[in-house]
C-alpha cells in the first residue's frame, strides 16, 4: 500500500513539473518573438534616421558650399537667396553651357506665363519680350570666384524683360507686377524702370473702355547656378 501511494505521489510532481515546463517554454517563445518584432522595429526606425540624417548632412554641405562663395558682410543677402530659390547647384558634370540652355527655357516659360497674365487681367492690353539671358557677375562672386577658382564654378544670368501695355489706370499696372513677381518660379525679378505716358489730355469715359495709359516697363531676372568640382 505504501508502495502505490508513493508512486501516485511521484506522478503526480511529474505531470506539475511537465505543466510548469510548458508554461515556462511558452513564456520563453513569446518573449523571442516579442524581443525579434522590437528589435526589428529598433532597425528599421535607426535605418529611417540615418537616411534622413544623410539628406540634412547633403542639404548643410550645398549650403555650406553656397555660403563660402560669400564673404562675411552678405550673409543677409544670402539668406535672401536662399529663402527666394535664388541659386540651384548643378550635378558636377555640368559646364556653362548647361547652365544657360537650363535659363533659357526658364526664361521662354516666364515669359509666357507674363504673357498670359496680361491676356487674364481685365483693362490690359499689351506684349511682353524677353532678351536672351546674358552672363552677368557681380562683385561678390566675382571675388568668390578668385578665391577658388579650382573648386566651384558660379554662373550667373540676367535676363531681361520689356512690357509693352496699354492700361485704363495705374492700379492696373500695379496689379500686374505684384501677381508677376507673386508667381516666378526661382531667382531674383527686379522691376528697373516703368514709364507712363498718358494718352490724350482728359480720360475715356465711354463705354467700352479706352486705354488712358500706354507704359513702358523694364524687369530683369537673375538666376544663379552653382557647380561643384570637388567631388
Amino acid at each position: 500500500m505504501s508502495s502505490a501511494s508513493s508512486t501516485g505521489i511521484d506522478w503526480s510532481i511529474l505531470r506539475i513539473s511537465l505543466i510548469i515546463f510548458f508554461f515556462s517554454v511558452c513564456i520563453s517563445i513569446a518573449i523571442g518573438i516579442s524581443s525579434y518584432w522590437y528589435l526589428g522595429s529598433i532597425t528599421t526606425q535607426l535605418e529611417k534616421e540615418n537616411k534622413t540624417l544623410a539628406e540634412t548632412k547633403k542639404t548643410y554641405e550645398q549650403l555650406a558650399n553656397t555660403l563660402n562663395q560669400l564673404q562675411s558682410e552678405d550673409y543677409q543677402f544670402f539668406n535672401q537667396l536662399t529663402s527666394r530659390r535664388f541659386y540651384e547647384v548643378m550635378p558636377p558634370s555640368s559646364n556653362i553651357e548647361e547652365a544657360q540652355i537650363q535659363s533659357l527655357l526658364l526664361n521662354s516659360q516666364l515669359n509666357e506665363h507674363i504673357q498670359s497674365l496680361i491676356n487674364n487681367v481685365r483693362d490690359i492690353q499689351g506684349t511682353v519680350k524677353n532678351t536672351d539671358a546674358v552672363p552677368y557677375t557681380p562683385a561678390f562672386l566675382k571675388e568668390a570666384k578668385e578665391q577658388t577658382p579650382a573648386k566651384k564654378e558660379t554662373f550667373l544670368f540676367k535676363t531681361r524683360f520689356l512690357l509693352n501695355l496699354e492700361i485704363l489706370h495705374e492700379i492696373d499696372l500695379l496689379n500686374l507686377l505684384e501677381q508677376i513677381h507673386s508667381s516666378v518660379p526661382k531667382g531674383i525679378l527686379n522691376t528697373a524702370a516703368c514709364q507712363l505716358t498718358r494718352l490724350g489730355e482728359n480720360p475715356h469715359i465711354d463705354y467700352p473702355l479706352k486705354p488712358n495709359l500706354n507704359v513702358t516697363c523694364v524687369l530683369y531676372w537673375y538666376n544663379l547656378y552653382i557647380i561643384d568640382n570637388r567631388h
